[in-house]
């Protein structure tokens, strides 16, 4: 399994950005934007864009981008879902692993 580094930035109010200087890629950079949708929901996009650099592992990269991003996607609302119950926001619905998806302020799906 490769590892990398990331770089973690807290984009005030309405996002976070992940990159890594990583050697492997030309480009990592993963965004997610929220969007206010009433008192209680927000919708999140979810953009992953990254680039090997090598022509050798472009294949392997590419077939794992949708699989990562929704793994992170799912870890996400995971942990917002925990948040919520913490804060008792209540139980949450099931949930799909969709990378655009609305998710409640507190974490729960309508």
């Amino acid at each position: 399994m490769h590892r990398f580094r990331t770089r973690t930035e807290l984009v005030r109010p309405r996002g976070i950005r992940v990159t890594s200087d990583d050697r492997s890629f030309c480009r990592f950079d993963v965004r997610w934007t929220f969007s206010a949708l009433g008192d209680d929901h927000c919708h999140v996009d979810f953009a992953l864009d990254c680039t090997s650099r090598s022509l050798f592992l472009f294949p392997v990269v590419e077939m794992l981008v949708l699989p990562m991003a929704a793994s992170m996607v799912t870890a996400f609302e995971t942990r917002a879902h925990a948040l919520a119950a913490r804060a008792g926001v209540g139980k949450a619905p099931a949930l799909d692993a969709s990378p655009d998806a609305e998710v409640p302020a507190g974490g729960a799906r309508p």
